[in-house]
């Protein structure tokens, strides 16, 4: 689409030819129903009167077919015709304004700058800023001009075959929908604004906003997992190539000064955290389950990540496990997808053919010391990341495949984390929740969760086992949720220890292969009373 044609589109010869069309349908439709009245005025009986009769009838049913085609181009034409006046309207507005930038938009939507040359550094980038903001803007009006064409051709072949058209309505322009919601935006806002957007116009917005839709609650798992991917990638390659050069700068490490020992570990560490994720989504390969990676940040200086297994956005179940203290991606994602392995299928056993997901929840940083554990600020922060993403679940759900039963799982520090996070959810979003060796529920009553009475879970092992249990101070981490009202109590006793030291000896128990609190957390998933 060459930008000095976007230049003269306009939309008045469309309307022209809607409303000719219009015209045409209703004289079509008076034709027929004329022809209708006299078909069922014609009297007499026999073979020739009952001949006359089926033609005229046959007749009427084609002109009827004819004044829908008709009044479906019109439509085609009309909504053609907004969509050229937007798209020339911009193009116009848009190449005023790169001529008072003294930029140049050529005819193939190539942009130059044909002004004076910067008198300073700080002048010289704010042209390139400038410049690289023209020719976005360029890409996208000709992105739309594309998918409208299209629009309109698919539109006519499905009138030609005898169908309708697909009207784009909502009221909204093409080039405003192709904006990221405000910040601020609650889920259900995005859920909304993504629902509107084409398949095409999604790729496109993950084509160019991969960072803000990796991360953005409200956008369907599937587009996540696309940015998501995209993301790491190019981050990936980012630390290889920092690594690459800073071996070469020390030696292959030899000479390093602390400031650069330091940045290598930072460097190595993200290397493997971003491998560790790779790993887990190459699993998908390995057991046939499909991996979306529905968060992924690096930006502070640590990796966080959220890694499904199954498609969220349209099973049936959806289970969120927020593991705790020490948890971490570098170190043990794969264990925690395995977790999610054992639980969705064992949630898969007991749902009766529906379907499951399950998502390991690592998107927040879990205390990684022992001082760190007894600080509850990481659980105060991690539940705001929490809550919205929960959230965003349910609002894609909402404008997508229809609600989802979704139940998160939080062991040890992660139930802090969740229990904070529920206080925080959108009545409706939780269905279930599990607490697992919970040093606090993060509230005084079950009351203050968004969850509805009875649908609270606790798993809790012999206390001379699991000393966590209630272990955190009730006015930061909340009450222990074993002894909380409210809670409806699974099985505690784990059968194995998984740790040597007897008073946390079964602490990370409750997850063991085969064992009966990781059934009963499994049939909650699959929206079963434990039996």
């Amino acid at each position: 689409m060459n930008w000095s044609d976007l230049l003269q589109w306009e939309g008045s010869p469309l309307s022209q030819k809607a409303q000719e069309y219009e015209q045409q349908a209703q004289a079509v439709t008076n034709a027929s129903e004329d022809l209708s009245s006299r078909a069922s005025a014609l009297s007499g009986s026999g073979q020739t009167v009952t001949a006359v009769q089926q033609s005229l009838r046959k007749s009427v049913e084609d002109m009827r077919k004819q004044a829908e085609g008709l009044h479906s181009l019109a439509t085609i034409s009309g909504d053609a015709a907004k969509g050229a006046d937007e798209i020339g309207n911009a193009a116009r507005t848009l190449d005023r304004e790169a001529e008072d930038m003294s930029f140049k938009i050529g005819a193939d939507g190539s942009v130059d700058y044909v002004g004076k040359k910067a008198g300073s550094l700080i002048g010289g980038t704010q042209i390139m800023t400038n410049m690289a903001a023209v020719a976005d803007t360029v890409s996208l009006i000709k992105f739309e001009a594309d998918e409208l064409v299209k629009e309109i051709q698919k539109n006519i072949a499905a009138v030609e075959s005898g169908g309708k058209p697909q009207t784009s309505g909502g009221g909204v322009s093409r080039l405003d929908r192709m904006k990221l919601p405000p910040k601020g935006a609650s889920p259900d806002e995005v859920a909304k604004w993504w629902s509107s957007l084409t398949d095409a116009e999604k790729k496109e917005m993950v084509r160019r906003h991969s960072r803000e839709i990796g991360n953005l609650d409200g956008v369907e798992g599937t587009w996540r997992d696309k940015a998501n991917r995209k993301n790491l990638e190019e981050d990936l390659a980012a630390e290889q190539e920092k690594l690459k050069n800073l071996q070469k700068a020390t030696g292959g490490g030899a000479r390093m000064t602390p400031a650069e020992a330091a940045e290598m570990n930072g460097v190595l560490g993200r290397i493997k955290a971003m491998n560790s994720i790779k790993n887990t989504l190459d699993r998908e390969n390995q057991d046939g389950v499909n991996r979306q990676l529905l968060c992924y940040d690096a930006s502070n200086g640590d990796v966080r990540a959220a890694v499904a297994q199954g498609d969220v956005d349209t099973a049936q179940h959806i289970g969120v496990l927020v593991p705790g203290m020490y948890s971490n991606v570098a170190d043990n994602l794969d264990y925690y997808d395995d977790v999610s392995t054992r639980i969705r299928q064992g949630a898969e056993k007991h749902s009766d053919g529906q379907s499951v997901a399950m998502v390991t929840y690592m998107n927040y940083r879990a205390p990684q010391s022992i001082p760190e554990v007894t600080q509850s600020s990481y659980a105060d922060e991690g539940a705001k990341g929490l809550a919205g993403f929960l959230n965003g679940l349910d609002a894609s759900r909402e404008h997508g495949a229809g609600d989802a039963h979704i139940t998160p799982i939080g062991h040890s520090y992660g139930s802090t984390t969740l229990g904070k996070a529920l206080t925080q959810v959108n009545d409706g979003v939780v269905d279930d929740f599990v607490m697992a060796g919970s040093p606090g529920a993060g509230v005084q009553d079950v009351s203050e969760m968004h969850v509805p009475k009875g649908h609270a879970y606790v798993g809790a092992a012999p206390y001379m086992w699991d000393v966590v249990q209630g272990a955190g101070p009730d006015s930061s981490f909340g009450k222990n949720p074993d002894t909380m009202p409210g809670f409806k109590h699974i099985t505690g006793f784990t059968g194995r220890a998984t740790s040597p030291l007897p008073p946390i000896a079964m602490h990370s128990s409750y997850f063991n292969k085969g064992s009966k609190p990781l059934d009963d957390m499994a049939s909650i998933v699959a929206g079963k009373e434990p039996k």
